[in-house]
């Protein structure tokens, strides 16, 4: 009809926070939805500075739409979380609206805020002197704004890096203006790690219909040099208190303080990590396998040499030790050769003592493989440790690792899959008193769940955490590392660290039969993996210091092509310990990349490595007998 008027429409939602956390990807992303309608820009800022301009001046920002017509609007301002006034005034204006909230890391949050002033030529200090002169820049800055409602502090909206991360603070103001059910609380990390996922659960808590982006466009990356450990520490500890009263007051896991700071996932998220094609090829060489063995004969000549130690080697010797399972056949040749690569790649770890255990009735080792872990210094055990559940090898680790646990002898205890290697010191084994744990998360969902009710897998795992004596609810999310998806807390056994006295190794072997005996068969495909959401709960039963170790910790090469685990070697972290799967065997070697003459593995690595595959021929004789470790074997045994 001519003429017809259109009724402006008030904004369905508000996008209030905070800034630095991705609000500008977050909301072009959003306007993709075909019933979303943007308002005439994303950042109105009506009810922190504009205030005094009216109520029409700030619909007059929304677009026209019918009141039949099934279209929302919104915008999304991001000083409107930190502002002390905002709250009330939009719970005056809209009682019922949608809020939504993205909350970033807020070390990193607080280096990007810092870097987006200091380009802006707005902040002339360095980050240090900022941070460390914010208390007096604000001081009486919020109690101003507070007397004076016209009142409008630059210092406070641009100089508050710190204050700004103190995420607790501002959602408990405004949560005495409006309901939890009315925010959607979207951790940035998880919004850019898996996108999909995020998107849908926006779309519905707006109450729209599902709707496939493509792809999600990422808009105002930053780029600046990484934080120095020691200055990441201290705002880690900062932070710490107020995080921790954050995940009491959402019930939700961010466990921000338990990533370690410098790790590759954390530089990714933050901007600091180039996504630039990377200079290595990581495709797979196409040669034949007889070009690929002719390339690894020029190194048959190499020979094992066992690094020597020093008395102050001994005296400073980590109290820790390593865990593996030995059986008769494949697992022999791996078991060498990750033995040597402690003894030989683990800097100050590589004396400390090496348990290998054949835990079933059967499987004892003959007297030549014996004699070469005593060359190798490692303290074998054919004791029956693993009877109940003999039909199922995953059970050895755990008996064993128990075994060890129940000694008493080590504060430390790691354990390793036996396809697994070293490269160089993995300096993350040294847990600090904040962590009792290290693991990495598992490489695909599988039976893990996404803790929805209707999940193929939640009963399942709620199943267990009752036989594990852990409220379901007290276990975190996290993100699978090779497909990217979204689950309760699932760890890899690949490589476990954990303090001693916490007892999870036993209680990790008292569930796994118990599970058995509750009648999940591990003969079944469904959970053969069950040993992963056994481990994974007896960790949270006894602690929440959980440390996600970095992703160039059991880097699993059997990925390596798929592009998660590509944008690990973009960076210039190096690889510290592998997990290979099958892919040292012969009819794999054409297949794995390492091995390739254009992945940029160091010379000294290779000339180690290439002599001792294929894993799967006769591992080379080694002559020991005058190795220097024969001193650390009197001590270990003292």
């Amino acid at each position: 009809m001519s003429g017809q008027q259109f009724p402006r429409r008030t904004p369905h939602f508000i996008i209030i926070g905070a800034q630095k956390c991705g609000t500008t990807s977050f909301y072009r992303n959003l306007l993709r939805h075909p019933q979303i309608v943007s308002a005439s820009k994303k950042e109105v800022h009506f009810f922190d500075v504009n205030f005094a301009q009216g109520i029409d001046w700030y619909l007059d920002h929304f677009p026209p739409i019918a009141a039949d017509d099934p279209l929302i609007t919104g915008e999304a301002s991001p000083y409107y979380l930190f502002h002390p006034l905002v709250p009330e005034r939009v719970a005056k204006f809209s009682p019922a609206i949608r809020l939504i909230v993205l909350l970033r890391n807020p070390i990193d949050r607080a280096i990007s805020h810092y870097y987006h002033q200091h380009r802006r030529g707005e902040e002339t200090q360095t980050f240090l002197s900022a941070i460390e002169l914010e208390n007096q820049r604000l001081e009486k800055e919020e109690a101003r704004i507070l007397a004076d409602h016209d009142y409008e502090s630059n210092t406070h909206r641009n100089c508050s890096y710190l204050t700004r991360g103190r995420y607790i603070e501002q959602l408990q103001r405004w949560m005495k203006f409006f309901p939890k059910e009315q925010f959607l609380i979207l951790k940035s990390e998880t919004l850019f790690a898996d996108p999909t996922a995020i998107m849908q659960q926006s779309f519905q808590f707006l109450g729209l219909e599902p709707y496939d982006l493509d792809q999600f466009e990422v808009f105002n990356q930053g780029n600046y040099e990484p934080l120095d450990t020691q200055t990441r520490r201290r705002l880690a500890e900062y932070f710490q208190p107020y995080n921790q009263k954050l995940e009491q007051f959402l019930q939700m896991q961010f466990d921000w303080e338990m990533t370690n700071p410098n790790s590759l996932e954390m530089q990714q998220q933050t901007g600091q990590v180039s996504h630039q094609k990377p200079a290595l090829t990581l495709e797979r060489a196409k040669q034949k396998l007889e070009q690929s063995r002719v390339w690894l004969n020029q190194f048959q000549s190499s020979s094992f040499e066992i690094p020597s130690i020093a008395k102050t080697e001994i005296k400073n010797l980590p109290n820790l030790a390593f865990i593996t399972c030995i059986e008769p056949g494949y697992l022999e040749a791996q078991s060498l050769l990750l033995y040597e690569s402690i003894r030989r790649h683990t800097g100050r770890f590589r004396h400390c003592p090496i348990y290998a255990f054949s835990p079933r009735p059967g499987y004892t080792l003959s007297h030549i493989m014996r004699k070469r872990l005593e060359q190798l210094e490692v303290i074998y055990s054919d004791r029956p440790l693993n009877t109940r559940l003999p039909f199922f090898s995953m059970a050895n680790k755990a008996a064993a690792c128990a075994e060890v646990e129940a000694q008493g002898q080590h504060e430390i205890l790691v354990w390793l899959d036996s396809d697994t290697l070293f490269f160089r010191e993995p300096q993350q084994f040294d847990l600090p008193d904040f962590f009792d744990v290290a693991v990495r998360p598992i490489n695909r969902k599988r039976n893990c769940t996404s803790g929805l009710v209707n999940h193929p897998f939640d009963a399942y795992w709620r199943t267990l955490c009752q036989y594990g004596q852990l409220d379901y609810n007290d276990l975190p999310f996290l993100e699978t590392c090779v497909d990217r998806k979204i689950i309760k807390a699932c760890y890899n056994a690949g490589l476990i660290v954990v303090r001693s006295q916490k007892a999870i190794f036993r209680q990790w072997f008292e569930l796994l039969q118990k599970s058995v005996d509750g009648g999940f068969d591990p003969r079944v495909d469904l959970v053969w993996d069950n040993d992963q959401p056994a481990l994974s709960i007896a960790i949270w039963r006894n602690t929440k210091k959980v440390n996600i170790l970095e992703p160039v910790y059991n880097y699993n090469i059997r990925a390596i092509d798929n592009p998660p685990q590509q944008k690990m070697l973009e960076s210039s972290l190096p690889l510290v310990h592998i997990h290979y799967h099958k892919t040292f065997n012969f009819e794999y070697l054409d297949r794995n990349p390492l091995l390739q003459p254009d992945f940029e593995l160091e010379e000294s690595l290779k000339s180690w490595l290439l002599p001792r595959l294929p894993i799967d021929k006769p591992f080379p004789e080694t002559d020991l007998s005058q190795s220097s470790l024969c001193f650390t074997s009197s001590l270990l045994h003292s």
